[in-house]
């Protein structure tokens, strides 16, 4: 009943980060005036304080009007011409927030990333990956999660599928995606026939601050809400846990993407490599496994997540 609740919720509430729309192809499907009525038995409206008992939450179309205590009778609302009456009895449940997961990779196919299985590397055809966004951002919504933040796939899969949801064509979370994640040469996820500039941009390896430059402009202006850079090795590829970008391009991508008005996202292992990417403004460390004192003091003075 809980994942019902929130998948109720979240169709109807989502988008919840208000730039993941910035890249909808395809044009919207127009959705009916609705006026919902919800009726929980518990709402925890605000994270952190004490949930409320028998509240009312109306929302009009996809955004919460009001929550008001007690049952409100629905009859006493005042109703547009087109409007349509929802009423959902949720008198004896609990209702909350829908969740947000900062860090998924909705192309991968579940089960992907168990140790010692050949597919943890492999990278799914266009295709292939599209279908797995598609599963996973159905299995993430039904589990709860209104909104996910995908840090790598390719050019395409995990776009369309947020673009399609954008669109209303079909039911998921609010996806803010990254598209290519951003390696060097031999660095993580590199594969080893990105050679060609073609294929370079397409697997997302640069070098040099001018073409990580070049290359973060590329990705923006194809559908990235957000930069994924990996400044440091990787478990997944076995390329170690050392610094792999130099300062110098990590600048130069954070300086590109600033200028796009989009954040970068740093894997990063090393602490050296950590204290590099922080000081050229990345917004938040992913994994940070060997975060030091000097860079949690660094990341609490500029504001940035782990």
């Amino acid at each position: 009943m809980a994942a019902r609740l929130l998948l109720v919720l979240a169709a109807l509430l989502s988008p919840v980060l208000g730039y993941a729309g910035a890249h909808t192809g395809g044009g919207s499907v127009k959705r009916a005036d609705t006026l919902m009525v919800i009726h929980a038995g518990r709402l925890l409206a605000v994270p952190g304080a004490e949930p409320l008992a028998e509240q009312t939450i109306i929302v009009r179309n996809d955004r919460i009007a009001a929550v008001e205590p007690g049952f409100t009778d629905p009859a006493t609302l005042e109703l547009g011409k087109r409007e349509e009456l929802i009423v959902v009895d949720l008198k004896s449940q609990f209702v909350l927030p829908g969740l947000m997961d900062a860090h998924v990779h909705l192309a991968r196919a579940t089960g992907s990333y168990q140790l010692g299985l050949p597919q943890m590397n492999a990278r799914p055809a266009p295709a292939e990956a599209a279908v797995n966004a598609l599963v996973n951002a159905r299995l993430s919504l039904a589990a709860g999660f209104t909104a996910v933040r995908d840090l790598g796939s390719d050019q395409h899969s995990v776009f369309a599928v947020r673009d399609a949801i954008n669109a209303g064509k079909v039911i998921g979370p609010t996806i803010v995606a990254s598209g290519t994640s951003i390696a060097v040469t031999a660095g993580h996820g590199a594969p080893p026939q990105s050679y060609a500039p073609d294929d370079r941009a397409a697997a997302g390896v640069c070098d040099g601050a001018d073409e990580c430059r070049t290359l973060v402009r590329h990705l923006e202006k194809t559908g990235s809400d957000l930069i994924k850079v990996k400044v440091t090795g990787g478990f997944s590829s076995n390329t170690g846990l050392r610094q792999h970008m130099t300062a110098e391009e990590m600048r130069a991508v954070v300086e590109a993407a600033r200028l796009r008005g989009i954040k970068v996202a740093a894997h990063a292992y090393d602490p050296a490599a950590i204290i590099d990417a922080l000081n050229a403004g990345v917004a938040s460390i992913e994994h940070g496994f060997l975060l030091d004192a000097e860079g949690i003091r660094l990341m609490r003075k500029q504001n940035a997540f782990l």
